[in-house]
Formats: C-alpha cells, sequence, structure tokens
C-alpha cells in the first residue's frame, strides 16, 4: 500500500511535500506501510517527506495534526 501511494502522489502531487500520519509507531502494518511510502517515494525523487506523526487511530487526532501542520505554515 505504501508503494501505491507514493506512486499515486509523485503522479499527482509531483513536487509537493508530504505528511505520513500513522497509527501507532510500533505497529507492525503502520511500519510496513510507512516503509513503503518513504523507500518509494525516495526512489522517485518527485516528493519530499516532512515528517511522520502518529494518531493513535484516533480521528480526532489526525483531524488535529493535520490541521496544526497547514495553520504552522511550515512546508
Amino acid at each position: 500500500m505504501g508503494h501505491a501511494y507514493a506512486d499515486w502522489m509523485a503522479e499527482t502531487y509531483p513536487g509537493e511535500k508530504f505528511v505520513i500520519l500513522t497509527g501507532f509507531f510500533d505497529s507492525p502494518p503502520s511500519q510496513l506501510i510507512n516503509k513503503g511510502m518513504t523507500e518509494r517515494a525516495a526512489e522517485l525523487g518527485k516528493n519530499e517527506l516532512v515528517t511522520i506523526e502518529e494518531t493513535k487511530y484516533s480521528p480526532d487526532n489526525a483531524v488535529s495534526l493535520a490541521r496544526d501542520l497547514v495553520l504552522s505554515g511550515d512546508p
């Protein structure tokens, strides 16, 4: 899945930076998706990873993190 996400992102948003909002850092599914996405994005060289943030599988946490990242104005 991580490779597919990175491929789609490179085609749809080339040159854009991205953030991964993951479930739990130590969750095997999250680790596999994060690894696949970061490695594939690096291979393609079209998008830059800014950070990986843990949401603890909480929609409220994910929305809050996304909002804070957007409002921060940081790339």
